[in-house]
């Protein structure tokens, strides 16, 4: 067994020393070329985009609904429907290039989970103006009356011209 100790370290190090190199370099700096690559290729592609419209967003062809809160009376139908109440709708100026603005509105509704869910989904279809960006759910404790309510805080935002 001795007389093969030296051919057994030798075949050791030809097989563990690559594997470490490729563990300890070589894996890392490959994903990152590859990643460049991916990057190159994805901003000639937002190069290639025409300047007036960066992001590709799709103006809304229903006029000013978040800035105005036109929104709201598109969405009375669908909250009255699931028993949801509007406790306050807050729109502002967020953005502006060119001719293009920006508005976002905060709508906070409250209701049950169910309901809330479903105007929710209402908002973000087709049929609704603007685009829901964000939605948060919170649990609200009235302090006289140790009431709970779930309120749901929705940001819609809306290109216009």
């Amino acid at each position: 067994m001795k007389r093969y100790i030296g051919h057994l370290k030798l075949a050791g190090w030809l097989v563990i020393a690559p594997w470490l190199v490729w563990q300890l370099t070589l894996k890392n700096t490959l994903a990152l070329q590859r990643e460049c690559g991916r990057m190159e290729k994805e901003l000639e592609q937002l190069q290639q985009m025409p300047e007036n419209n960066p992001a590709g967003l799709t103006l809304s062809s229903a006029g000013a609904s978040v800035s105005s809160g036109e929104i709201l009376n598109r969405l009375r139908e669908r909250i009255e429907k699931n028993r949801v109440t509007v406790e306050r709708y807050t729109p502002f100026f967020t953005e502006s290039e060119k001719e293009l603005e920006v508005y976002t509105g905060e709508l906070v509704l409250s209701g049950t989970f169910i309901p809330l869910l479903r105007v929710l989904d209402f908002m973000e279809g087709q049929e609704c103006p603007g685009k829901v960006v964000s939605g948060t759910f919170r649990l609200e404790t009235d302090r006289r009356s140790r009431a709970e309510r779930l309120l749901l805080t929705v940001w819609v935002q809306e290109v216009e011209e």
